[in-house]
């Protein structure tokens, strides 16, 4: 069994981002950030996720808490970069996210399996599972690297990727300019990807790009 419980600590964790602190990891990464006079944390309300209880299968007492959804992506991410454009016939977007906001090509963020995220039920509006399975993972920040460029951004969950898309589990979608980023190039060909990409979720959240966030 599987409680979601927000705790203490993912309050305490805010108060970095109100004293305009940016952790060590941003500071290493290029990130997407829009406005130079704000940290990552104060553009995009970052701050650590809340924590899940995890309790044993076997019924005893002991737990463990984790900062990422106890269910897909644990770990370490690899697989397929391909890119998309935000609101695009050919791309099956309209400018409005599986996450209940609207987004653009400048988001940064990315779009994960959407089976995975949701126990294979495949949960889109207006299904009664689509707003859980999105509160558990819309908004989640991930370190995203290209190895063949050496690029790393933090990117946002901001969407979901169709499963018949997804060619490995680790394989994700990327908005347009945060993929052009780390390909450092530009291409109007689909078959250009980023391969492997290597992404993992850092256990922190953005406010802006939770379910039905701000978005933007």
């Amino acid at each position: 069994m599987v409680a979601f419980t927000p705790s203490l600590s993912a309050l305490l964790a805010a108060l970095p981002f109100l004293l305009g602190l940016a952790r060590a990891e941003v500071a290493a990464t290029d990130d997407l950030s829009t406005n130079s006079t704000l940290t990552w944390e104060q553009q995009y309300g970052v701050v650590d996720a809340p924590e899940f209880a995890i309790f044993p299968s076997d019924g005893s007492s002991r737990k463990k808490y984790v900062r990422a959804p106890p269910g897909a992506f644990q770990g370490p991410q690899s697989g397929i970069g391909s890119w998309f454009r935000a609101n695009s016939k050919s791309d099956s977007t309209t400018g409005k996210s599986w996450c209940g906001y609207k987004y653009s090509d400048s988001t940064p963020g990315f779009a994960p399996d959407i089976s995975q995220m949701t126990e294979w039920t495949n949960a889109v509006y207006p299904n009664a599972k689509w707003s859980k399975y999105a509160s558990m993972y819309c908004g989640r920040e991930a370190q995203v690297t290209d190895p063949q460029t050496g690029k790393t951004s933090l990117l946002f969950i901001t969407d979901a990727f169709d499963h018949q898309w997804v060619r490995s589990p680790g394989s994700i979608d990327i908005h347009l300019n945060a993929w052009r980023k780390l390909k450092n190039s530009q291409t109007n060909d689909k078959n250009t990807v980023i391969k492997p990409v290597n992404w993992h979720l850092t256990g922190r959240i953005s406010a802006q790009y939770a379910f039905k966030g701000k978005g933007g």
